[in-house]
């Protein structure tokens, strides 16, 4: 789907329009042949396009490596987690 990053199912408050979209995805685990099919279901973004930028290209931030938080407290929450080994990001993960 060409949508915003986050809306892969449709707008948000559109059921009838989550429901085709996912109900067309769980046909197509039963139906593609060969590997790597892609349909197209002819379902644009209603409204505005202000998620794109000047070149009709989805507007994102650069990746970084280190994690980035909203509030300070959600940085000492997620460290106290951590080192508490409830950290659930770091499952399988060594440090």
């Amino acid at each position: 789907m060409d949508f915003p990053l986050g809306h892969t199912a449709g707008p948000p408050g559109v059921p009838d329009t989550q429901a085709a979209i996912v109900g067309a995805a769980l046909d197509l685990l039963e139906a593609a042949s060969p590997p790597g099919t892609i349909v197209d279901l002819d379902v644009t973004w209603p409204g505005d396009q202000e998620w794109r930028n000047d070149e009709g290209e989805e507007t994102r931030k650069p990746r970084v490596d280190v994690p980035q938080y909203q509030e300070d407290a959600d940085r000492v929450a997620a460290e106290a987690a951590h080192r508490d080994g409830r950290c659930t990001s770091c499952i399988g993960l060594d440090g």
